[in-house]
């Protein structure tokens, strides 16, 4: 531990966090196709996704922003009604 120095275990701990991110993105968009057929369904989904994530929220944390940046994205590019 002395040789890596005493932020080793908080950088890894927020390449982790950051790791885990990405993969929530990827599962949101990968959900979001799969009920692409149904409009209203993927609506839904985002709505209870968002409330879930605002609703549990800590203050100062970017994971709601991130998670309707990603809700976003992926339907105005890939989601055609």
């Amino acid at each position: 531990p002395y040789i890596l120095g005493r932020d080793f275990a908080k950088e890894e701990m927020k390449e982790e966090v950051v790791q885990l991110g990405v993969q929530l993105s990827l599962y949101v968009a990968q959900s979001m196709f799969v009920l692409c057929d149904d409009i209203r369904s993927v609506l839904r989904f985002c709505y209870k996704l968002w409330r879930d994530a605002t609703r549990y929220q800590h203050r100062g944390t970017l994971v709601a922003e991130r998670l309707l940046r990603v809700i976003h994205y992926v339907y105005l590019k890939d989601i055609k009604p």
